[in-house]
């Protein structure tokens, strides 16, 4: 039973591994269950080798791919309905020109957003951020605004800050996570309790 309950725990540190979470000077990461602090080392104007340039403008081309493809698909599909004997043809010229010219008028405004984990995997931050996006909800309810109404990755950013400014979630997230835990092991033991003390005597 000891031996279980010590390859239970060693399993869910080896699943607890999350993304960044920001702090005032740098930012905290969970690796194998275990906090660690990440220092920020940039900076506002800091200058950026030929490496790390690269890298935030691949990042950059990326985004705009992602963030473009749902353009293309809706000219997909519109042109397709209009045009249904030339489905799974090539889009026209002029449609293709003028998805190129929305691209570059997307991608000259385009900036990078503050955005947060999309699925953090360890429990406590996960119900962090279940917490403070229905606290979030509440809010932008009460003032007649819809998440869609939000420019790109303004959600993600203030359900960060919300988790930066009130500490207080993650400690009520923690306790939300011990409870189910606690219960559910509970639980557990006393469904098995038939089925294991057998076991137990046929090993002896």
């Amino acid at each position: 039973m000891a031996k279980r309950k010590q390859d239970e725990a060693q399993t869910e540190n080896q699943t607890a591994d999350t993304a960044p979470t920001n702090g005032p000077t740098g930012r905290q990461i969970t690796v194998q269950g275990l906090v660690f602090d990440v220092p920020d080392i940039y900076s506002e104007g800091h200058p950026l080798t030929a490496l790390e340039a690269n890298a935030l403008n691949q990042m950059r081309s990326e985004n705009l791919r992602n963030n473009f493809a749902n353009a293309v698909k809706k000219a997909r599909e519109a042109f397709d309905k209009e045009n249904p004997e030339l489905k799974e043809q090539p889009l026209t010229d002029d449609i293709v020109e003028g998805l190129k010219r929305q691209f570059a008028e997307y991608a000259e405004k385009y900036q990078f957003s503050v955005r947060t984990a999309a699925s953090p995997v360890d429990p406590v931050e996960r119900e962090a951020h279940k917490i403070a996006k229905s606290m979030l909800d509440e809010k932008l309810k009460a003032k007649g605004v819809k998440k869609a109404d939000l420019a790109e990755g303004k959600y993600d950013e203030l359900v960060a800050a919300l988790l930066e400014k009130s500490p207080g979630i993650r400690e009520e997230a923690k306790r939300r996570v011990a409870m189910v835990k606690e219960a559910a092991t509970g639980g557990i033991e006393d469904l098995l309790s038939d089925v294991t003390a057998p076991a137990a005597e046929a090993a002896e």
